[in-house]
C-alpha cells in the first residue's frame, strides 16, 4: 500500500511528464506553422517581385504581367496593393 506522499509524488510526476509532453507538441506544431507562413510569405513576395520585373523589363501593365504569370484574377487584387 503507498503512502499519502508516495500517492502526491506519483501525481505529481506523471503531471509533469504531460507537462513536458504538451509542451514538446506545441513547440513542434508551433515551428511547422512559422515554416507554413514563411513559405507563405515567401511565395507571395516572389510573386510581386516578378510582376515588377516584368512591369519593367517588358513593359507591361500589373494586370498584363499577373496574366503572364497565370495569377488567378480572384488573387490579383492582393498583389496590385503590394506593388
Amino acid at each position: 500500500m503507498f503512502s499519502f506522499a508516495d500517492q502526491v509524488d506519483a501525481i505529481n510526476e506523471a503531471f509533469e511528464i504531460k507537462w513536458e509532453e504538451g509542451k514538446a507538441e506545441g513547440k513542434a506544431e508551433g515551428k511547422l506553422e512559422g515554416k507554413a507562413e514563411g513559405i507563405v510569405e515567401g511565395i507571395n513576395q516572389n510573386r510581386v517581385d516578378s510582376i515588377k520585373n516584368l512591369m519593367k523589363t517588358l513593359k507591361l501593365t500589373a494586370s498584363q504581367a499577373m496574366n503572364a504569370l497565370l495569377i488567378p484574377e480572384a488573387e490579383q487584387a492582393k498583389y496590385l496593393a503590394e506593388l
